[in-house]
Protein backbone atom coordinates (compact mmCIF):
# COMPACT_ATOMS: atom_id res chain seq x y z
CA UNK A 1 0.00 0.00 0.00
CA UNK A 2 2.92 2.53 0.98
CA UNK A 3 4.99 2.04 -2.38
CA UNK A 4 1.46 2.16 -4.32
CA UNK A 5 1.40 5.67 -2.89
CA UNK A 6 4.53 6.48 -3.91
CA UNK A 7 4.38 6.09 -7.15
CA UNK A 8 1.05 7.66 -7.25
CA UNK A 9 2.32 10.81 -5.76
CA UNK A 10 5.56 10.22 -8.03
CA UNK A 11 3.10 9.82 -11.23
CA UNK A 12 1.17 13.15 -9.60
CA UNK A 13 4.14 15.70 -9.17
CA UNK A 14 5.73 14.60 -12.38
CA UNK A 15 2.67 15.62 -14.21
CA UNK A 16 1.58 18.71 -12.29
CA UNK A 17 5.41 19.09 -12.69
CA UNK A 18 5.42 19.77 -16.10
CA UNK A 19 2.83 22.53 -16.30
CA UNK A 20 4.80 24.13 -13.72
CA UNK A 21 7.67 23.88 -15.87
CA UNK A 22 5.22 25.13 -19.04
CA UNK A 23 4.69 28.26 -16.59
CA UNK A 24 8.26 28.81 -16.39
CA UNK A 25 9.07 28.54 -20.11
CA UNK A 26 5.91 30.25 -21.69
CA UNK A 27 6.77 33.90 -19.93
CA UNK A 28 10.73 33.44 -20.88
CA UNK A 29 10.17 32.66 -24.65
CA UNK A 30 7.29 35.00 -24.75
CA UNK A 31 9.71 37.60 -23.48
CA UNK A 32 12.58 37.04 -25.53
CA UNK A 33 10.10 37.44 -28.30
CA UNK A 34 8.58 40.59 -26.84
CA UNK A 35 11.97 42.02 -26.62
CA UNK A 36 13.32 41.10 -30.17
CA UNK A 37 9.76 42.51 -31.44
CA UNK A 38 10.70 46.21 -29.47
CA UNK A 39 14.51 46.08 -30.81
CA UNK A 40 13.50 45.54 -34.09
CA UNK A 41 10.63 48.02 -34.55
CA UNK A 42 12.88 50.56 -32.71
CA UNK A 43 15.83 49.94 -34.95
CA UNK A 44 13.83 49.87 -38.25
CA UNK A 45 10.67 51.30 -37.64
CA UNK A 46 10.37 54.08 -34.76
CA UNK A 47 13.76 55.73 -35.06
CA UNK A 48 13.97 55.91 -38.76
CA UNK A 49 10.87 56.75 -40.11
CA UNK A 50 11.81 56.15 -44.08
CA UNK A 51 11.90 52.47 -43.48
CA UNK A 52 8.48 52.54 -42.68
CA UNK A 53 7.66 50.63 -45.63
CA UNK A 54 9.83 47.05 -43.61
CA UNK A 55 6.63 46.87 -41.31
CA UNK A 56 3.24 47.72 -42.88
CA UNK A 57 1.16 46.06 -40.81
CA UNK A 58 3.06 46.63 -37.71
CA UNK A 59 -0.18 47.19 -35.28
CA UNK A 60 -1.85 44.17 -36.69
CA UNK A 61 1.77 41.60 -35.64
CA UNK A 62 1.76 43.71 -32.31
CA UNK A 63 -2.05 42.72 -31.54
CA UNK A 64 -1.55 39.15 -32.37
CA UNK A 65 1.49 38.67 -29.90
CA UNK A 66 -0.47 40.78 -27.46
CA UNK A 67 -3.73 38.27 -27.85
CA UNK A 68 -1.10 35.43 -27.26
CA UNK A 69 0.25 36.92 -24.37
CA UNK A 70 -2.90 37.21 -22.96
CA UNK A 71 -3.59 34.11 -23.31
CA UNK A 72 -0.87 31.94 -22.71
CA UNK A 73 0.62 34.34 -19.75
CA UNK A 74 -2.28 35.93 -17.70
CA UNK A 75 -0.14 36.96 -15.33
CA UNK A 76 1.76 39.51 -17.74
CA UNK A 77 -0.73 41.86 -16.55
CA UNK A 78 0.98 42.53 -13.45
CA UNK A 79 3.85 44.28 -15.65
CA UNK A 80 1.99 46.52 -16.89
CA UNK A 81 2.49 49.12 -14.02
CA UNK A 82 5.87 48.15 -13.34
CA UNK A 83 8.68 51.21 -11.93
CA UNK A 84 11.78 51.58 -14.11
CA UNK A 85 14.90 49.75 -12.98
CA UNK A 86 12.42 47.36 -11.43
CA UNK A 87 11.84 45.10 -14.45
CA UNK A 88 13.66 41.70 -13.34
CA UNK A 89 11.39 41.78 -9.70
CA UNK A 90 8.40 42.57 -11.52
CA UNK A 91 9.15 39.94 -14.15
CA UNK A 92 9.78 37.38 -11.38
CA UNK A 93 6.66 37.83 -9.77
CA UNK A 94 5.11 37.66 -12.82
CA UNK A 95 6.50 34.51 -13.74
CA UNK A 96 6.02 32.65 -10.14
CA UNK A 97 2.31 33.74 -10.44
CA UNK A 98 1.88 32.13 -14.11
CA UNK A 99 3.88 29.01 -12.54
CA UNK A 100 1.42 29.06 -9.81
CA UNK A 101 -1.61 29.51 -12.13
CA UNK A 102 -0.40 26.25 -14.47
CA UNK A 103 0.65 24.29 -11.52
CA UNK A 104 -3.41 24.59 -10.25
CA UNK A 105 -4.45 23.94 -13.66
CA UNK A 106 -2.18 20.82 -13.91
CA UNK A 107 -3.61 19.44 -10.30
CA UNK A 108 -7.62 19.92 -11.62
CA UNK A 109 -6.42 17.76 -15.22
CA UNK A 110 -4.67 15.26 -13.43
CA UNK A 111 -7.96 14.81 -10.79
CA UNK A 112 -10.40 15.28 -14.13
CA UNK A 113 -8.16 12.28 -14.83
CA UNK A 114 -7.74 10.41 -12.20
CA UNK A 115 -10.87 11.22 -10.11
CA UNK A 116 -13.73 12.72 -12.30
CA UNK A 117 -14.47 14.02 -15.33
CA UNK A 118 -15.80 17.43 -13.49
CA UNK A 119 -12.99 18.36 -11.80
CA UNK A 120 -11.60 19.29 -16.34
CA UNK A 121 -14.55 22.22 -15.88
CA UNK A 122 -13.11 24.07 -12.91
CA UNK A 123 -10.53 25.65 -14.74
CA UNK A 124 -12.53 26.25 -17.64
CA UNK A 125 -14.83 28.21 -15.64
CA UNK A 126 -12.45 30.27 -13.84
CA UNK A 127 -10.06 31.01 -16.71
CA UNK A 128 -12.75 31.61 -19.24
CA UNK A 129 -14.08 34.30 -17.81
CA UNK A 130 -10.68 35.72 -16.97
CA UNK A 131 -8.87 35.09 -20.32
CA UNK A 132 -12.40 37.72 -21.26
CA UNK A 133 -11.72 40.35 -19.18
CA UNK A 134 -8.21 40.30 -19.67
CA UNK A 135 -8.53 40.62 -23.70
CA UNK A 136 -11.70 43.52 -23.11
CA UNK A 137 -8.86 45.32 -21.44
CA UNK A 138 -7.03 45.97 -24.80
Amino acid sequence: MKLNLKKYLLKFWSFTGLFALTGVIVPVILNVVWRYYSNVLSEHYYDNPQHQYFFPHQGQYESILTTVTTILWPSSILELGEAPGNESRTFANSLLANVVLYLVVGIFIWLGIKKHKAFFAIPALVLIPVWGWLLSLR
